[in-house]
């Protein structure tokens, strides 16, 4: 949902972004390339936003250690029946 409504709102940036380039006296072709790049230019930012998030989350993780009361060794957490 957190994507859809980041792409909504970069359409609708490039939409003004060629909506004032059409007022301003540039050609459609012209005003296209604009909102085009200005689509791009957000969805790179974007991507610079998540790789930033992504690597804080990596760094608080390591920071905080391991989660108190889980099992250091991933066989401990295998039930034993008998």
């Amino acid at each position: 949902m957190h994507i859809i409504g980041f792409v909504l709102g970069s359409l609708a940036m490039a939409a003004g972004v060629a909506g004032v380039s059409i007022a301003m006296g540039f050609s459609g072709w012209a005003a296209f390339g604009m909102a085009v790049a200005s689509f791009v230019l957000a969805q790179l930012l974007y991507l610079v936003w998540v790789a930033a998030m992504a690597l804080l989350q990596s760094r608080r993780s390591k920071l905080r250690g391991p989660e108190a009361g889980a099992p250091s060794k991933p066989a401990q957490r295998v039930v034993q029946k008998g």
